[in-house]
């Protein structure tokens, strides 16, 4: 009886085990990856005046929307803007853009490795504003700090912490058309 009890017990723990490894790799193997190009562009009035918007994607459409939505408010500030995955299919010269966004969503406190690894492999910052957004359920944390640390610090206008699961897209919208119009400084 009790050699019974005892392989229940440890078929038991077994399969706690594997469903735990089950969950972490669905939570951070896609936060991971680099993903293939999804592009799309936000044609604006003048084409000399550009954005650069990068972000991961997530578990939630909640980085995409924000992302999307920072599109939205600096192309009514008149840039055309790009928005697209972390991956080898981005530019490492970044000098054409004015304005240039990262995003993540952050698991376990994390933000993503394959962002951080895209932002890393940059060679050529301009003088453009930066902005760095995180997307995440802990409001007492900004969660940006590994992104800043990737970036000229003098070029970061705005770090922002979008909760999941608000509706964050009209604060989106709304800070990229104070920072595509200047007004959204420190």
């Amino acid at each position: 009886m009790l050699g019974t009890l005892l392989r229940l017990a440890l078929w038991l723990v077994a399969g706690l085990v594997v469903l735990m490894g089950a969950t972490m790799l669905v939570f951070l193997v896609p936060h991971s990856l680099f993903w293939r190009s999804r592009e799309e562009t936000f044609v604006g009035p003048d084409p000399t005046r550009r954005a650069l918007i990068v972000y991961q994607p997530g578990l939630s459409a909640q980085p995409r929307t924000v992302a999307l939505s920072l599109a939205q408010g600096l192309n009514d500030a008149g840039y055309t803007v790009t928005v697209d995955r972390p991956g080898r299919h981005l530019p490492t010269d970044l000098t054409p853009f004015g304005v240039v966004a990262f995003g993540s969503p952050v698991y376990a406190g994390q933000t993503s490795p394959a962002l951080r690894r895209y932002m890393a492999s940059v060679r050529t910052w301009g003088d453009q504003a930066i902005i760095l957004f995180t997307v995440g359920a802990d409001p007492h944390n900004d969660d940006a700090d590994r992104l800043a640390s990737l970036v000229p610090a003098e070029r970061v206008v705005r770090r922002v912490k979008f909760l999941f699961p608000a509706d964050n897209r009209a604060d989106a919208r709304s800070l990229g058309k104070a920072v595509g119009t200047g007004d959204g400084g420190h």
